[in-house]
């Protein structure tokens, strides 16, 4: 991979690319890590963005947004029918609860490879409240208007 340093001067990185089945593979002096993200093979960010910023009303915004193109990302609505929303729109993976994914998870095992992501209709999602205001500075959904109007963490985990 060759890499612009300064100016002119270029340097030619050779490094061997690996991937597996869980993801892209670092291979570090404490062992092999494989990384994966749900937007890894994502390519239709620009047609998502050109979708919300064409939308003429909040449906069409949220259709744009169904997409999920987009991954990670705290999204402001506001239109000229006063109408405002907060789409907390993350696309975490869906993996399997019985392991603690704060810690590395064992490499071999292939029921720990994850290929779905929260479903849309399970995404935190504020609209109209009745403060008439909301703030967002990609912090977490749940301090983004009045503190009554704030969406309750409970409300929104999913029933299993």
């Amino acid at each position: 991979m060759p890499v612009k340093i300064f100016g002119p001067i270029r340097w030619t990185f050779n490094r061997e690319a690996k991937f597996s089945k869980h993801g892209l593979v670092l291979e570090t002096e404490s062992g092999s890590y494989a990384l994966k993200f749900a937007g890894m093979k994502e390519i239709r960010q620009p047609d998502q963005w050109f979708r919300m910023n064409k939308a003429q009303n909040k449906e069409e915004w949220i259709d744009a947004m169904k997409m999920r193109a987009i991954i990670s990302f705290n999204a402001v609505y506001a239109d000229k029918e006063d109408n405002i929303m907060l789409l907390h729109n993350t696309a975490g993976p869906i993996r399997n609860e019985a392991y603690d994914w704060t810690l590395p998870v064992d490499g071999t095992k292939s029921e720990l490879i994850w290929d779905q992501i929260t479903p849309f209709d399970e995404i935190p999602l504020l609209v109209n409240p009745n403060s008439g205001w909301i703030v967002s500075a990609n912090q977490d959904p749940f301090r983004v208007s009045a503190i009554t109007d704030n969406l309750k963490i409970e409300a929104t985990i999913p029933k299993l």
